[in-house]
């Protein structure tokens, strides 16, 4: 398993790192049609949707501490919602500019298997630092208490009742979560800026070269976009779902679910696999496969499919399921889906296209 620091090192000098391992001058990807339907019509839009809720997310909590009713709050919490849905799809795009200055954290800091995110925000709410409360100090402290976890904190731990009191201690809170919220939008606005504005990552993925400071050539761009399907499903299985299970059902670690308290983590792994399944057949990477490798297509439809009945047949909540030992068998049936995508979507269609990776990445070695 890559721990999330390599992963991220490895995936921003994935494209670099290929053209230099190889001796031979790497094939042109010959279809860039599929690498502009992938950055236009799912990259870019992706963060563009994410951004735009998380503004209103931020204009939601300004209007909820300005006057806060139990109605606020339950708008406030709609809102996160809507924000986890829109970044769902986001999430899977592991690589490029959401990489850059521990922006990934700064919008969710997750995992989080030492609590650290638990332990901070506790001490923030006994010293009321007022430096929490507005985003441009925020973002000098630990990303810990600065990313949509912490806002989830705010909107549905146990004191979240008490928001709408009017307290002081309410109060701070509410304008923490607020500052949290202007944060996540900032840090979503610069990812989103560097995916469009031009000079664009998306620039660089379409018109690769040595003119480029990131895509030497199309066939890096063709093992970037193979490496989205990789890495996360690589993410989905080992930390959303095995990771909670532990080795046994008497050592499942709820806790190690994803939004827990809001109880959205099963919603959010509906949409990760909604979103993969979105990119393959937005980029119609399955299509330009050549004629005796469509199987590899047609199972891969076949394993996104399953994946989502197990996911819509799961009776209980992520936390539950982890422990319950029906909902587990699902789960680790889920897990061998999702490697069996990753084998599919990144070895055998690497593979089929003439992609050339460099090195053993398809296994996280």
């Amino acid at each position: 398993m890559i721990r999330p620091l390599l992963l991220a090192v490895a995936l921003c000098w994935l494209p670099q790192t290929m053209a230099v391992a190889q001796q031979d001058e790497p094939p042109e990807f010959k279809h860039p049609e599929v690498i502009r339907r992938a950055v236009e019509q799912f990259y870019v839009p992706a963060y563009r949707d994410f951004v735009g809720q998380a503004r209103l997310m931020h204009r939601e909590m300004e209007s909820f501490c300005q006057q806060p009713t139990a109605d606020g709050l339950d708008g406030a919490r709609a809102a996160f919602k809507q924000l986890v849905s829109s970044w769902s799809r986001a999430e899977v795009i592991r690589f490029g500019p959401v990489l850059n200055f521990g922006r990934l954290e700064r919008i969710s800091f997750w995992p989080d298997v030492r609590g650290i995110g638990a332990r901070q925000y506790r001490q923030l709410m006994r010293s009321r630092d007022p430096d929490a409360l507005e985003a441009e100090t925020l973002r000098g402290k630990s990303v810990a208490v600065q990313s949509m976890t912490a806002l989830e904190r705010v909107l549905f731990d146990k004191s979240s009742e008490r928001l709408a009191s009017g307290t002081e201690a309410a109060v701070f809170a509410c304008g923490f979560g607020a500052a949290v919220a202007a944060n996540v939008a900032y840090q979503g606005g610069r990812v989103l800026d560097e995916w469009s504005k031009s000079p664009s990552y998306a620039d660089y993925m379409l018109n690769p070269g040595f003119h480029t400071p990131i895509y030497v050539d199309s066939n890096s761009v063709a093992a970037s976009l193979v490496a989205t399907f990789t890495f996360a499903l690589e993410f989905l299985r080992d930390r959303k779902i095995y990771g909670p299970l532990g080795r046994e059902p008497g050592r499942a670690k709820p806790k190690r679910t994803q939004w827990r308290l809001s109880g959205l983590g099963l919603h959010s792994l509906t949409l990760n696999i909604q979103a993969l399944k979105d990119l393959y057949t937005i980029s119609g990477l399955g299509e330009v496969l050549p004629e005796k490798e469509r199987w590899i297509a047609s199972s891969a439809r076949s394993n996104f499919e399953l994946a989502a009945e197990v996911l819509a047949d799961l009776e209980k909540s992520l936390p539950d399921a982890v422990g319950d030992p029906a909902q587990r068998d699902r789960l680790i049936y889920l897990g061998k889906l999702m490697r069996n995508l990753q084998r599919l979507l990144g070895e055998e269609t690497a593979r089929a296209l003439g992609v050339v990776l460099g090195f053993d990445w398809v296994d996280g070695d």
